[in-house]
C-alpha cells in the first residue's frame, strides 16, 4: 500500500472521529457554545466551526441564540 493512500485514509477517518464526537457532544449536552465542544475534545475552535458549519449545511445541526451567545444543537 502507497504512503499517500494511508495518510488520506488516516485522515478520513480522523475528520469523521471529530464529526461524531461533535454529535455525541450536543446529543449529551442538549446544546452547547462552539468553544465549550472544542474544549471537551481538545480541538481548536476553528476545526469544531468549519465540523459545526458542515453539519448546520446538512441539516442535523442548527444554531440557538440565547443570551447574547450562539449555541449550537442537534436538529430534531
Amino acid at each position: 500500500m502507497k504512503l499517500g493512500k494511508i495518510y488520506k485514509d488516516f485522515f478520513k477517518d480522523w475528520k469523521e472521529m471529530k464529526r461524531k464526537a461533535i454529535i455525541q457532544y450536543l446529543k449529551e449536552k442538549g446544546m452547547a457554545r462552539g468553544i465549550e465542544i472544542s474544549k471537551a475534545l481538545g480541538v481548536s475552535l476553528s476545526t469544531v466551526m468549519r465540523e459545526l458549519s458542515k453539519l448546520i449545511h446538512e441539516g442535523k445541526v442548527e444554531i440557538v441564540e440565547k443570551n447574547s451567545y450562539v449555541y449550537y444543537r442537534l436538529r430534531k
